[in-house]
């Protein structure tokens, strides 16, 4: 990670390497409530304010981010190459979600914390569609429902195990996303951690969908198949399997054409 390190090191402050400048109005609302407050002038809030993240780094959060975005971005493009490589797929996933357990949560979360619900999110975002289109893509790879079926249910297993275990962190997340906040305020931090319901409504979420429906799928398909045992042709299989899936309430077209939106190809 010796990269990613560098991508977010912080050049120390000097006339020649300025520092990035603070854009104080996406702070107002908690400007004005600090305001509120302790009775300030607003134009002393916003030197105190600018002080305070001169002081702690945190004006220099916005050029981290985008570094941030450019090493995540670089990192799914790597990973999706490792995925199509035989016996890739496990640990091309693997890595995705180990790096926002290790990376983002362990390794640099004192950044991590700094930024604002809707940059996680992003980074959230990227991850979760390089991940959907790289399961996709070993979904594909026999997607006739006439034919030897592969085992998705053994293919899939670990990537669930870490995906599940994961999401049993996302209080704890919470809990040090609202202690960072709480730095701010006379508050305890468990009075702003909720449960973390905003990273859990993000975290993985279309994957985790697709991987619950292609089970479902890839289920019906297994036991039809196991029923049959060769003994109708294939054009009669498929269409049992088409009822069963409509009886279930299973999607019955591509899931590729479902989960990603439309105009987006398989490798774009």
């Amino acid at each position: 990670m010796e990269a990613f390190s560098f991508a977010l090191s912080a050049q120390p402050y000097s006339p020649a390497s300025p520092r990035h400048t603070f854009d104080n109005s996406s702070y107002d609302p908690w400007r004005d409530s600090y305001c509120s407050q302790r009775l300030m002038p607003p134009e002393l809030v916003n030197t105190n304010l600018e002080a305070y993240l001169l002081f702690n780094g945190d004006d220099l959060v916005p050029q981290q981010y985008v570094g941030l975005m450019h090493y995540t971005q670089a990192f799914v493009s790597a990973l999706a190459q490792l995925a199509r490589l035989p016996g890739g797929f496990a640990p091309a996933t693997i890595l995705l979600v180990d790096f926002t357990v290790t990376v983002l949560r362990e390794q640099i979360q004192n950044f991590f914390l700094r930024l604002l619900n809707s940059q996680r999110i992003q980074i959230y975002c990227i991850l979760d569609e390089a991940l959907l289109r790289i399961c996709l893509d070993e979904w594909e790879r026999d997607d006739d429902v006439s034919g030897p079926l592969q085992p998705w249910g053994e293919a899939i297993c670990p990537l669930a195990h870490d995906i599940s275990s994961a999401v049993d962190m996302i209080p704890k997340w919470a809990e040090a996303e609202s202690a960072w906040l709480a730095r701010l305020w006379d508050i305890k931090p468990e009075t702003l951690a909720g449960d973390g319901s905003w990273i859990h409504q993000w975290y993985f979420a279309r994957t985790r969908k697709f991987l619950e429906e292609s089970m479902k799928v890839y289920s019906i398909r297994t036991r039809v198949n196991k029923c049959v045992d060769g003994r109708l042709p294939a054009e009669l299989v498929d269409t049992i399997v088409g009822d069963v899936l409509r009886y279930y309430d299973v999607p019955t077209g591509g899931l590729r054409r479902k989960h990603l939106p439309a105009g987006k190809g398989k490798h774009s």
